[in-house]
């Protein structure tokens, strides 16, 4: 049940965003509300334990501090604006169809992030344990700084470079960056590549969400938001698991070796659309 209604407040949540936003600042707006999901994965475990307490006895506390969560956001959204929706009737049929043909890379894309993500979320903080390195908490609050400059600055850029480009640059650093993790032997050099790891993802995070919604008819803007959190979902959902039995078997640097070679993937995926399509 928790996952049904978290499922649909944030398809609902990022569809009003859009509904919202300027045509032009569709990217700034949707970077903006990516942000807000970013700080509370951050800010929210600490929050946590911190309710907690140092015995993680106050579980009861906890659940309680988040109803009320839950209920002073149901209260916020009752202060929104009503957004208008384009009735189906008024549409032309032509404008209602969805090319998936074009949206299936940059889906597929969003799915190999989220999947080599996964085993950063999932294992980093076991890895530094396992190479003798203290506070390796420290990794996802770099990480997030990465991801949320991302959003400050896309904008601009895509308009500048184009869309599957940036998709392709910013899967080539997510490679590098990726790849490096699995080589370091001190932790300011983890601490480093959590800078670029994070901005890569953000990035792509906020291109793919903005393609979609850019790309299917107004009226099925649900469909764009639903489908971006279904793929990356996905991605962390099988991630989690596969990079568990590898771990097991092969051990934690060929988890991200691995995962590097999942955004390899992306780049040439990148590269054909942009060949068959002339997209830039």
């Amino acid at each position: 049940m928790q996952g049904i209604g978290f499922g649909i407040a944030s398809t609902g949540a990022s569809t009003y965003v859009a509904k919202m936003c300027h045509p032009n600042r569709l990217l700034e707006g949707v970077s903006y509300a990516s942000i807000a999901n970013s700080l509370t994965g951050v800010v929210g475990p600490s929050i946590a334990y911190s309710i907690l307490g140092a015995n993680y006895d106050r579980f009861k506390l906890l659940f309680i501090v988040s109803l009320l969560i839950c209920i002073l956001t149901f209260g916020l959204m009752l202060l929104g604006k009503d957004v208008s929706i384009v009735s189906i009737e008024n549409q032309n049929k032509e404008k209602e169809t969805i090319n998936w043909l074009i949206l299936i890379v940059p889906i597929l894309v969003l799915f190999f992030n989220s999947l080599t993500q996964s085993a950063i979320t999932s294992f980093v903080s076991l890895y530094a344990i396992s190479l003798g390195f203290a506070g390796a908490g420290m990794f996802f609050s770099v990480n997030a700084i990465g991801m949320i400059s991302s959003r400050f600055i896309m904008n601009r850029l895509v308009i500048h470079f184009g869309e599957f480009k940036m998709l392709l640059l910013n899967s080539l650093l997510f490679f590098i960056s990726v790849y490096l993790i699995g080589q370091v032997t001190r932790m300011y050099q983890l601490l480093f590549l959590a800078l670029p790891a994070g901005f890569a993802t953000g990035a792509v995070a906020a291109i793919v969400n903005t393609f979609l919604i850019k790309r299917m008819p107004e009226s099925k803007n649900g469909i764009a938001n639903a489908t971006y959190y279904a793929a990356m979902d996905i991605g962390y959902a099988i991630g989690s698991v596969v990079w568990g039995i590898i771990a097991a078997f092969s051990g934690y640097r060929m988890i991200f070796y691995l995962g590097a070679l999942m955004q390899i993937v992306g780049v040439i995926l990148c590269l054909a659309q942009m060949k068959i399509y002339r997209l830039k």
